[in-house]
């Protein structure tokens, strides 16, 4: 319609911003000789992007389109290099084409590609240097000029730090400057898409993955190994199994075959359209909902599903969000048509926001306009408002116990059975610290507060979230408290460095404390491996960072017995990758739940089918 009226009124449009659906109409943006800026792969955020897909990119530049990437977030603007890799993800955009996307396509629809934007004799000395190629998993910058003039140095960054110049400002002055893969390389063809299986008739077919560097997690790599399936189990691994006559085998030379990931906290079948709310079952009515139950509400047919197990997520924690309390959780898999066949396990936690008592910083007068308060008055109603909740938080704990013993002695026939309460019999065993609870806490004092909170009630404690849980690593370390990481968010505090999140993950890790890297999200949860990438980036061991995101999550939701490695016994849940998982132009290739090969087909790679070759 914009194009239409364009050429009837007799101007042109330069670019169309966002633009997610450009690929429906790419003939028609390339005729008219607009730029189109896009996002790499958001989606399904609201209705009219309900058909965004991360082929829209590679569709618009195949027709001739000058396209570029932009972020419309202040955090995702820090790492616009890996949302470039992604285009040569999907659809196969050669890694010189998908640079110039954040480089010098972005210039030229600006109309300063005269100035800036490559590398060229006579252009302004804008440069980023990088510690790998800007795609690889381990890339970070190490420095950038802005015409000629160096604003970020890592290495003075660093040695500033040592000496105790946390606050920016402090640095910039007292420093004289500014603010601030190795391994194979994968292809970027499209997946081949398998197939739908008969669910019993796969469960008796016994596959034999041969030829491929096989990372266990749990054990040494192994190169040109094998992996037998039967039943639905991981029978052997090695380089010398026997392969039993009659089995399937598959051909993974020259590729990686790891445990499926799992991502242990998601709302994943709960969320499917962000601005349609009958879409959305994330959070119950009221603030205290122990009783509400992920696993029965869960959607086995959201497309939000096919979509992250594509990218080789295979189980995912789901969790209620909202409110005091907000509930049960489940561990599902990215495969089944009900709700039933989805779970792994139910319940694995109770989900409790930590009370952090803040709340608006303004009362309202009655002009209706908003009243500023004093820094110290602020602190006064937090700290009310915090004893507040972790009482009336305390007192639902109490109650829970004292209904739980009620109901032991009336099984017991030593009294009558107390008036049905479900939400405080729910609450029962996470009371009782038999369930772990998990506590969404994410400013240091509040994570030290519910380390203490669990430790005077007995509560079996998970952190989720831990922005700043790099604060907290003793606390954590001797309380043996777990945390679910959401690492790559901007620094909480302004007088933080620039990578206090992207190294939050190191620094657990140094100090001995538990973590798994999780998302936290719903459609990027297809993007689990590219958060740990990150912190392997900042300094993780690359063995650590895929640990966060396989064994680390099973084993603190008590199901490392059964996945979040390769070895026999274990459920055959089973990637194959065309190279390293963190990289973001890896394509995964198979994905294996249960022993089960699931289609890569999703409604992206439908929609991407359709579109791809319209003149």
């Amino acid at each position: 319609m914009i194009i239409r009226v364009a050429e009837d009124f007799g101007f042109k449009v330069r670019t169309f911003q966002h633009v997610l659906e450009g690929y429906k109409v790419a003939g028609e943006i390339a005729k008219h000789g607009a730029g189109a800026s896009t996002f790499s792969d958001w989606w399904t955020y609201k209705m009219e992007v309900r058909d965004a897909i991360p082929y829209n990119a590679a569709i618009l530049a195949a027709h001739g389109v000058r396209v570029s990437l932009n972020s419309d977030s202040t955090e995702l603007a820090r790492r616009m290099y890996w949302e470039a890799a992604k285009v040569v993800k999907y659809g196969g955009v050669s890694e010189t084409e998908a640079l110039k996307m954040i480089t010098l396509n972005p210039a030229g629809q600006l109309g300063i590609d005269d100035r800036v934007g490559s590398l060229e004799v006579g252009k302004d000395a804008d440069i980023a240097v990088f510690s790998a190629h800007p795609f690889s998993p381990d890339a970070r910058v190490d420095y950038t000029l802005v015409d000629g003039t160096v604003y970020f140095d890592r290495a003075k960054d660093l040695a500033a730090r040592k000496h105790g110049h946390r606050d920016e400002r402090t640095r910039r002055r007292r420093s004289g400057t500014g603010f601030a893969s190795a391994g194979r390389r994968p292809g970027g063809a499209l997946p081949a898409v398998s197939g739908p299986l008969a669910a019993a008739a796969a469960r008796a077919e016994t596959i034999a993955i041969i030829g491929g560097h096989v990372v266990p997690v749990s054990a040494p790599e192994i190169e040109g190994g094998t992996i037998l399936i039967s039943k639905g189990k991981i029978e052997a691994i090695g380089k010398d199994v026997v392969i039993p006559e009659g089995a399937r085998v598959i051909d993974a030379a020259g590729q990686f075959v790891y445990p499926g990931l799992i991502d242990g906290l998601t709302t994943l079948g709960l969320w499917e359209i962000g601005s349609v709310a009958g879409t959305v079952d994330v959070q119950e009515v009221g603030d205290v909902n122990p009783h509400a139950k992920a696993w029965v509400a869960v959607n086995p047919h959201s497309d939000l599903i096919p979509v992250t197990r594509a990218n080789g997520v295979t189980a995912a924690l789901t969790a209620p969000t909202g409110g005091r309390i907000s509930g049960q959780s489940a561990l599902i898999r990215m495969a089944g048509t009900t709700p039933m066949a989805l779970t792994i396990k139910a319940p694995v936690a109770m989900h409790v926001n930590y009370p952090s008592g803040r709340r608006s910083s303004a009362d309202k007068s009655g002009s209706g306009k908003p009243k500023e308060k004093k820094f110290a008055d602020r602190q006064k109603e937090k700290k009310r408002n915090q004893e507040k909740g972790l009482k009336r938080l305390a007192n639902l704990l109490e109650e829970a116990k004292a209904y739980g013993a009620a109901l032991d002695a009336a099984r017991a026939g030593k009294i009558a059975p107390p008036k049905a309460d479900p939400p405080l019999e729910a609450l029962v065993p996470a009371a009782r610290g038999q369930v772990p609870v998990v506590m969404r806490a994410d400013d240091a004092d509040d994570i030290r507060g519910a380390v203490k909170f669990a430790s005077e009630h007995a509560l079996k404690l998970i952190v989720a979230g831990g922005l700043e849980a790099w604060r907290c690593t003793s606390e954590l370390k001797k309380a043996d408290v777990p945390v679910l990481l959401t690492p790559n968010r901007r620094p909480r505090r302004e007088s933080d460095s620039y990578d206090a999140s992207f190294a939050n993950a190191r620094l657990l890790h140094a100090a001995g404390v538990r973590f798994a890297i999780v998302t936290g999200h719903n459609y990027n949860a297809r993007n689990l491996p590219y958060e740990a990438a990150m912190a392997r980036a900042f300094g993780l061991p690359a063995a650590e960072a895929l640990r966060s995101i396989t064994l680390s999550p099973a084993t603190i939701f008590g199901v490392a017995d059964r996945m979040g490695s390769l070895a026999p016994g274990k459920d055959a849940n089973v990637i194959v990758a065309s190279g390293d998982i963190m990289d973001h132009r890896t394509v995964v290739t198979r994905v294996f739940i249960d022993g089960v090969e699931q289609s890569l087909e999703t409604r992206h790679t439908r929609l991407y089918n359709q579109f791809k070759d319209r003149p």
